[in-house]
């Protein structure tokens, strides 16, 4: 071992002891599992240290600190500094003096294994089977190899219940360090002719068959497949369509998916594995734990398939298990389970059916005190199923509709016998697919009254203006029998045009004055039945003032003599040449008076 001299120096009261370090120092790294460290203390370095002082401990790797203290320091994770050269600086801490050595860190130790023995059904897969684990100080477990270093089989009288695979293993750490071997031992049982798993029956929806013919196969029925809800018989796979990704070499199918959250997270059951996938690789079960080469069984299957309803099936499964060690056919076990199994293909799911609201109208008159009714057309709704044909019944509040197609309402059907009356009637849409799944839906239809009514009028009326000039004629007085399929309201007529003044609206009633005498006038006669429904017919209107004038005064007889005419009278009355009103005004003006009349409309006056 080499000697670093620190030089000495002069104290007061004396020379003071220098201080030597050793070189080339090998420490060991601490033994304990998943701790790395390695502890350094002051005499590891120095040569003949003083029991009675202190000193201070510095270790540096290519001159950076690793660690520093007093006494006794710690380097932690220390396979880091594995094949490297650390600088260990020793101070005296109460005269200074100092030393340097050198010092490498090393791991000698082995890791330590643990094998642990395991019982294996004998259709087991070996392969599953976990290898020991091991611990180290310095080398993460996932780091430790883990070698297989031999195997024996002793498998070869399975016939007596059990055999045994023993298998040999050492570990090694990343120093080379190997543990000593150990042993695990993995025991392979056979069962007993009455521990026989036969496959429990299976019940399959419509729409997992249609997308997956082979769920039905006498294979084994793939580990990834739960039942969601145990309390029924059906396997009810729950669906998450995120969990197809269409790969390849899988058909996928993304409508029908099947999950296992146990497997893969999130529902998806991972291993390279869709929902999709799960279902195109599951077959309807077989004799699980007889199924290995070690077992010494061998089973085959029969079935007898039984039509159900619609496209349901069932199939009737027989197993045929030869015990090999026996000779003898086994049929049942000791829980009860015999050999036949029973698969079934259903239908659970209701038809889809909608039909949204709608009116029908009337086509049956009423006839007091029966109201209008229809028999008229029940549209057809829209149905859809998952797997069956689908038949459509409906119901209305007076039985059973009249099928258009003789058989059912597919394609909608009539209003039976006597009819619905005017308004809202719920109508009951029913859908029962091949298996006896049921769907109703219950439809609002209104009977409308939607046909106008029969306008008739007379063609042509006579119109006689009274006393004031004017003749207000009610609308029912053009109506000549005009009906309805259901009821009359009221009636209205209009003018095509007015020069009385009035507009050419629609009203109870029209009115004809002065300037219509003379004229033909064309009205419009319209008819209201109660659901507001109109119709209209033209009129030709004759208007006629058959009032006479009515004389109010008339002035007396007059004589006058010949010279007062001629002086007075000729010669004005001969410049009107015959113009009455010029001769009125001559006669007037001369005070024999005028007439005055009254009429209903204007008069002329004429003199004789």
């Amino acid at each position: 071992m080499l000697l670093s001299l620190v030089g000495l120096f002069f104290a007061q009261q004396g020379v003071a002891q220098g201080l030597a370090c050793n070189n080339q120092v090998q420490v060991s790294v601490s033994p304990t599992p998943n701790i790395c460290e390695a502890t350094i203390t002051a005499d590891m370095i120095l040569e003949g240290p003083d029991p009675n002082a202190s000193y201070h401990i510095k270790i540096t790797h290519n001159q950076q600190v690793v660690v520093q203290g007093d006494d006794v320091v710690t380097i932690s994770n220390a396979s880091q500094y594995f094949g490297s050269t650390l600088v260990a600086t020793i101070t005296d801490n109460a005269t200074g003096n100092s030393c340097w050595g050198t010092l490498t860190l090393e791991d000698k130790l082995a890791p330590v294994i643990t094998c642990t023995d395991t019982t294996l059904n004998c259709a087991d897969d070996l392969s599953g089977v976990l290898p020991p684990t091991a611990v180290d100080n310095c080398t993460p477990a996932s780091l430790i190899q883990i070698q297989l270093t031999d195997e024996q089989t002793n498998t070869g009288n399975m016939c007596s219940g059990s055999g045994t695979i023993v298998r040999t293993y050492i570990a090694i750490d990343a120093q080379g360090n190997v543990s000593a071997p150990c042993q695990q031992v993995i025991t392979i049982e056979r069962p007993a002719p009455d521990e026989v798993d036969f496959p429990d029956d299976v019940m399959w929806t419509c729409d997992q068959y249609n997308a997956f013919p082979t769920i039905v196969d006498a294979t084994s029925l793939h580990p990834f497949i739960t039942d969601s809800d145990p309390s029924t018989t059906i396997i009810e796979v729950f669906l998450d369509e995120n969990c197809d990704d269409n790969d390849a070499p899988q058909n996928d199918n993304p409508n029908v998916n099947s999950t296992n959250t146990t497997n893969g997270g999130n529902g998806c059951p991972g291993n390279g594995l869709d929902d999709a996938d799960v279902l195109e690789l599951t077959g309807s079960g077989i004799p699980e734990n007889i199924n290995g080469p070690l077992c010494n069984y061998q089973f085959s299957s029969s079935d007898q398939i039984l039509a159900s309803c619609g496209t349901s099936f069932k199939i009737v499964r027989t197993w045929t298990v030869l015990d090999w060690c026996t000779q003898q056919v086994v049929t049942s076990n000791a829980n009860g389970e015999d050999n036949i199994q029973i698969i079934k293909v259903v239908d659970q799911v209701a038809p889809s059916i909608s039909r949204p609201d709608f009116s029908v109208g009337v086509d049956i008159p009423g006839q007091h005190p029966q109201p209008c009714k229809s028999t008229g057309l029940l549209l057809p709704p829209t149905v859809s199923d998952n797997c069956n044909s689908v038949t459509v019944r409906i119901y209305t509040p007076i039985g059973e509709a009249n099928y258009l197609n003789g058989v059912d309402g597919t394609n909608g059907g009539l209003i039976p016998a006597p009819g619905l009356p005017e308004g809202t009637h719920v109508v009951d849409y029913v859908a029962e697919d091949a298996c006896g799944n049921i769907t109703t839906i219950h439809v609002n239809v209104t009977v409308v009254d939607d046909k106008a009514p029969i306008a008739i009028c007379d063609e042509i009326t006579d119109v006689n203006l009274g006393s004031n000039g004017l003749a207000v004629v009610p609308a029912d007085v053009f109506d000549d029998g005009s009906y309805d399929n259901c009821c009359l309201s009221h009636f209205q007529v209009r003018r095509m045009s007015n020069p009385c003044g009035g507009g050419t609206g629609f009203g109870p009633s029209v009115t004809f004055c002065c300037a219509d005498v003379g004229t033909t006038v064309t009205v419009v006669f319209r008819a209201y039945d109660c659901s507001g429904n109109y119709n209209d017919c033209m009129v030709q209107v004759n208007v006629s003032d058959k009032l006479p004038p009515q004389v109010v005064s008339c002035p007396g007889p007059a004589s006058i003599t010949c010279d007062y005419y001629w002086e007075n009278l000729e010669a004005d009355l001969d410049l009107c040449n015959g113009d009455a009103d010029c001769m009125d005004a001559v006669l007037e003006a001369a005070g024999f008076g005028t007439a005055e009349f009254f009429d209903n409309c204007d008069v002329d006056i004429t003199r004789n």
